[in-house]
């Protein structure tokens, strides 16, 4: 996989994804990311909130809260 992020070393906009796992902590699903820069080779990790579609658009308290409607 091929994301357009970009490197935090040598500032290249293309990395590719080694590793992906899924982690799931206070209620939300996340995705850690090793990448690897296709220029200089520099790996790091990145995290990124995957977003639960079934409860998106549900009333809920935290929901509300994550909208800010208090």
């Amino acid at each position: 996989m091929t994301d357009i992020v970009g490197c935090n070393q040598c500032g290249y906009p293309k990395t590719g994804v080694v590793m992906s796992t899924t982690v799931h902590r206070n209620g939300l699903r996340y995705q850690r990311r090793k990448r690897r820069c296709h220029r200089c080779g520099a790996s790091y990790y990145t995290i990124e909130i995957m977003e639960d579609t079934s409860e998106r658009n549900s009333d809920t308290k935290a929901n509300r809260l994550r909208q800010g409607h208090g």
